[in-house]
């Protein structure tokens, strides 16, 4: 298999749905309430999902994330 196809996610289903950009907008909230599901979370369209994905090091700016949590929950509070 072309090695670049290995992880097109037009072509590989990981379970959910395939996605492109054609369907970026309406795949997205199918994702994010398929993923609440599994992490037994409350399926909330109105809500902030975030994750990261890349090993716990100082050098991968999870510190960055850390701090920007309490500005993105008050944003988020703040366009309800």
């Amino acid at each position: 298999m072309d090695p670049f196809k290995l992880y097109d996610p037009v072509v590989v289903s990981d379970g959910y749905l395939n996605c492109s950009l054609d369907t970026l907008q309406t795949g997205k909230p199918q994702y994010k309430a398929a993923l609440q599901k599994e992490l037994d979370l409350p399926v909330c369209d109105d809500v902030q999902l975030i994750n990261f994905i890349r090993r716990l090091d100082p050098q991968k700016g999870l510190d960055l994330i850390v701090k920007a949590v309490p500005w993105m929950i008050v944003r988020s509070e703040m366009s309800r």
